[in-house]
């Protein structure tokens, strides 16, 4: 069970006003583990029309030995304080307490009887010897003298307040009318509190069956509301699904094309001077801005600039694209792995035509023809064939559909259960592909000409360091990579502790994802260069011009030329598979993610459900993917749905993190969850992060081809340029958009009107406070609505649309 204890006597609470003595209790409480046989109720919401400078703290505590003690009538003062209203308008006698005599009165190290009064309307609430708290008559108002004089006295005003306790009651009468995980509107009158202490009524065995009876109600609770939010089970299943979002596909496929295209070892200069400069320090300020604010990709823009908040719809936009043609490329892999032999070695097959060749040796070879491998990927999983083009796709091509339905599959189980259900998928997904490229690097290291290939990819030719365009794509790369702007940082890491080490996790795992990436170039150019040796071609001309080419057509030549063929190819594309799946279910998460935290009444609480459709409704978008002309749809959505648009999107996020919600600010947010601010490194970069995602983001639009789309051997219809930049502009103009719509709902002056839009929500207090006000007013039935916590309790907070608590 955890640590709890409270501190002695009373913590001064630092505030502005004339009274320098108020006082407030200040409890080191962790946070409530479903392992713990006795949870424990960190916060009490009190609902009231409160005098704003007169707010009523209730903690419950545990002593490392002896009962619990209910701290009651704790008053904490935020302003300068007013007079106290009459005794007719509190519902019982006002309680005036000096600060001298009320620490006297609080010998926390003594037993739960030293607990005094408060009351209300509904009768007073006290506290007996045996930890029974119950109701009682409304006492006397026995006064004291105040030290800070008759108007700065602490005084508690209450007028019809009610207040809300932890359950830790058996009986049933009490349990069924108290909550502590509901809407701060719903609160109850219930007067009798059974609390679990070592009261010589109770026996060890009743204890004990007591706290188990808690421990389910609680579990019952957690299954019945909404406002639970979950967390990874360990550290180490976090970093697993941020490496295997970050090191994905792209590891293999893309990073050693661009390489490939680019000089080989040459591009690795600017490839980490763009790591260190730009990837980083993004990556590092969406970890941290998802663990602070605990929130997904939408409602998190409530809490940094609201007028940005279109950032999150566009993020679920690009999410949308990608889900419908990565999953495509996965079901690819899983059509494979369906073989026992390898099909692809010879040319004896119903689909291969007279211009296959199972002849490697190109000198040999007539102009034209096609390998076996090209033919049986065209041909036999493609079947594009039967394909004419962008605007005729043909029919479904069922055996890929029936592979998405496994992919699909595969994804919803994943994450049903938020990061219960992924947090252990990810120790087979995340872990698997490092095993299989290492044992492919020691089998391309043993094949003939590997020697070459490993060559090409190390030997630096400086003069193209020369050429911007090598800059740029070391940027894009990175960008891609890493992968920050697409909201799975912010989803993943918004289920950390609130004190998670997030600068150690981004660190870590950018620095695994770019050793992938060159340790994914050692096997990938071993191989090219054993496929030169047989080809006798240079290693620069063995991939075409395609991406997916190299993992698709060439390696699997390669396979099919090695002994135990069969093995090989079952190994490569099962490490293909886990790439895939990581990354697209962290992708869908973070839609799931940001559409839970905006809507979570209605959604989280039917996660399955709403997760069970979001899956079904994306792999009826994917269905063209996986028609006869997949291939032409699968690179215009790649090119049309993600590439610029998400560029412009994470251009937006650093202006709004960086600029508006200011350095200063975040760096602030990290040292309440840290201890300590970021150094000077990390600051200049986050100030200069939107000029850098920006020049990157100016230099692709220059380059941009306005002309349709051109694939080799294949231009596409001038229709589809219209169809790409509609696709395009969903996401780009979903900022602008949502920023009208919320600049004609906020009332006031346009001035007023603007600020209200560019000003964060209340920010949370330091981890030393003990007052926490609502975002967003918290404002019910006209009453004052107001959060007190205990000092460890920091990132228990509110949802900013439904006022819901997240534990």
């Amino acid at each position: 069970m955890h640590s709890h204890k409270c501190n002695s006597l009373l913590s001064p609470l630092q505030h502005r006003g004339p009274c320098k003595n108020t006082f407030a209790t200040k409890c080191n409480i962790d946070h409530f583990d479903p392992a713990d046989q006795i949870p424990l109720n960190l916060t009490t919401l009190h609902v009231g029309s409160l005098d704003p400078t007169s707010l009523l703290a209730h903690v419950t505590c545990l002593r490392p030995k002896g009962p619990r003690v209910t701290v009651s009538n704790t008053l904490v003062k935020s302003k300068s304080p007013e007079p106290p209203l009459p005794c007719s308008n509190c519902g019982g006698a006002a309680v005036t307490r000096s600060s001298a005599r009320h620490a006297q009165l609080r010998p926390y190290a003594s037993t739960a009887s030293s607990t005094t009064t408060m009351h209300n309307d509904y009768g007073a609430v006290g506290s007996t010897p045996n930890g029974i708290l119950k109701s009682t008559d409304t006492p006397a108002g026995n006064k004291t003298s105040g030290e800070c004089g008759t108007e700065g006295a602490l005084v508690d005003v209450l007028k019809k307040s009610t207040v809300v306790v932890a359950p830790l009651a058996e009986n049933e009468s009490v349990s069924e009318h108290t909550t502590i995980l509901r809407t701060p509107s719903f609160v109850t009158r219930a007067r009798e509190f059974r609390f679990l202490d070592d009261a010589p009524s109770m026996t060890a065995s009743a204890m004990s069956s007591s706290a188990q009876n808690v421990a389910a109600k609680m579990a019952n609770l957690r299954r019945r509301s909404s406002i639970v939010r979950d967390k990874w089970a360990s550290k180490l299943e976090f970093m697993l699904a941020v490496i295997g979002y970050a090191v994905d596909l792209g590891n293999i496929w893309r990073f050693p094309s661009v390489c490939y295209k680019h000089g080989g070892g040459a591009f690795l200069i600017p490839y980490f001077v763009m790591l260190i400069v730009g990837g980083l320090p993004m990556f590092y300020m969406e970890l941290a801005l998802g663990q602070y604010h605990r929130s997904g990709c939408i409602s998190i823009w409530q809490k940094i600039c609201p007028m940005f908040k279109g950032i999150g719809i566009g993020i679920c936009f690009i999410c949308t694209f990608i889900a419908c043609f990565y999953n495509a490329i996965i079901a690819h892999a899983v059509f494979f792995t369906m073989s026992l032999d390898v099909p692809w070695k010879t040319c004896n097959n119903s689909w291969n035509t007279d211009l296959c060749t199972d002849n490697t040796n190109v000198s040999e070879a007539v102009p034209g023809m096609r390998t076996a491998s090209e033919e049986y990927y065209l041909f036999n999983v493609l079947q594009s064939n039967r394909a004419t083009g962008f605007d005729d796709l043909g029919g479904i091509n069922w055996y890929l559909a029936l592979c998405l339905i496994l992919v699909f599959t595969l994804v919803y189980f994943a994450l049903w259960k938020g990061p219960r259900s992924s947090g252990k998928v990810v120790w087979v997904t995340a872990t698997a592909p490092y095993i299989i490229l290492t044992i492919l690097l020691i089998r391309g290291l043993t094949l003939p000409g590997a020697s070459k290939g490993i060559a090409y990819y190390l030997t630096p030719r400086f003069d193209k360091l020369l050429e911007p365009e090598v800059w740029t794509a070391a940027a894009t790369q990175i960008f891609f990579s890493l992968g920050p702007g697409f909201g799975v940082l912010l989803a993943l890491s918004s289920y950390n502790e609130f004190n998670n080490n997030c600068h150690r996790d981004a660190v870590v795992t950018s620095l695994i994802n770019c050793f992938t990436s060159f340790f994914s170039g050692f096997v990938i150019f071993s191989t090219l260069g054993y496929m030169s040796e047989l080809t006798k071609k240079p290693v620069s001309e063995v991939v075409g011009d395609s991406e997916n080419a190299l993992i698709f057509i060439v390696y699997p030549q390669a396979i099919a030329t090695m002994q135990y063929s069969n093995v090989w190819s079952i190994i490569f594309f099962v490490m293909l598979i886990t790439l895939g799946i990581d990354s697209t279910f962290a992708g869908i998460e973070a839609l799931i993610t940001g559409f839970c935290d905006e809507f979570p009444r209605t959604l989280q609480r039917k996660r399955e459900y709403f997760v069970l459709v979001v899956v079904i409704f994306y792999y009826f978008g994917s269905l063209p993917t996986v028609t006869y002309g997949g291939s032409f749809v699968i690179p215009f959505l790649d090119e049309y749905g993600v590439s610029l648009s998400v560029l412009f999107i994470v251009c937006c996020e650093m202006i709004a993190v960086c600029w508006f919600y200011g350095v200063n600010r975040f760096s602030e947010d990290i040292r309440q969850m840290l201890g300590k601010y970021p150094g000077l490194y990390w600051r200049v970069c986050w100030s200069i992060c939107p000029v850098f995602i920006g020049a990157i983001f100016i230099i692709s639009v220059y380059h941009t081809n306005f002309a349709p789309l051109e694939l080799p051997n294949y231009t596409y219809p001038e229709w589809s340029v219209s169809l790409g930049w509609t696709l395009r502009m969903l996401s780009v103009c979903s900022i602008p958009v949502v920023a009208i719509y919320l600049f004609i709902r906020t009332p006031g002056t346009f001035s007023e009107r603007m600020k209200a839009l560019i000003t964060p929500q209340q920010r949370r207090g330091s981890i030393g406070s003990s007052l926490h006000c609502l975002p967003g007013g918290g404002e019910y039935n006209n009453q004052s609505t107001v959060l007190l916590t205990s000092p460890s309790a920091t990132d228990d907070q509110f949802n900013s649309n439904d006022s819901v608590a997240h534990l």
